[in-house]
Parts: C-alpha cells; sequence; structure tokens
C-alpha cells in the first residue's frame, strides 16, 4: 500500500508509509463516492481515495512524534464510504485541512493540535 498524493494541477505522487512520513499543507479529502460505496457493498477493493495537497513534504522516520488518537482521519471503505475522524461519526469527504501528517500507515489532522496540550 502507498499513500497517493495529487496537486491541484493534477501531479500525482505515491509514497511509501514505511519508510518516510509525509507533511502535507493546504489539503483536501477526496474520494470516487461510487466507487466507494461498491466496495462498502461488497465489491472488490481499488483505489478510490486519495489527497489533495498544495505542498507536500518528506520527513524522516527519526523526526516522528506521537500524536493524540482523537485527531486520526481514515478511508476505509469496507467499514464506512468516506472520510472520517476516526473517533467521531459522520463523513468528512471533500474536508479542507491545513496539515496533515502520516505516521506509518496513520493520518492525522495536524491543525488540530493545541499546543498548550
Amino acid at each position: 500500500m502507498k499513500w497517493k498524493v495529487t496537486s491541484p494541477e493534477g501531479c500525482i505522487d505515491y509514497y511509501d508509509p514505511s519508510s518516510i512520513s509525509i507533511v502535507m499543507h493546504d489539503c483536501k479529502l477526496r474520494n470516487q463516492a461510487g466507487t466507494a460505496q461498491k466496495i462498502h457493498d461488497g465489491a472488490n477493493k481499488t483505489v478510490c481515495a486519495w489527497i489533495e495537497a498544495e505542498d507536500v513534504y518528506l520527513v524522516n522516520k527519526e523526526q516522528q512524534v506521537d500524536w493524540r488518537n482523537d485527531l486520526e482521519l481514515s478511508f476505509n471503505p469496507r467499514k464506512t464510504p468516506h472520510w472520517v475522524y476516526t473517533h467521531e461519526i459522520g463523513s468528512i469527504d471533500n474536508k479542507e485541512i491545513p496539515i496533515i501528517m502520516t505516521q506509518g500507515r496513520r493520518l492525522f489532522d495536524v491543525a488540530m493540535l493545541d499546543c498548550d496540550e
């Protein structure tokens, strides 16, 4: 599995989550709703979700930090056919998020972190 990241101009990159972390700025959560619904209903899995980001930076594994679980984002069309925060109910498809960071296969909405905590 690799992360697919697209720019507004249509440039596409794929990143291996086991080797690096990705910091993405000015992001939008995207998916193909029809395909996601078919997978949710039992069809075979295929790539149908991605993150559109204005800027992408690669981060060494040594620079990773632990994030709070309630800020985690996920997309698994077998469970729900849209993007969600892992501890909340409701679609966040097409949500614009200032900063998203990956850690392994996990995604975090870094912009929601409270620096005073």
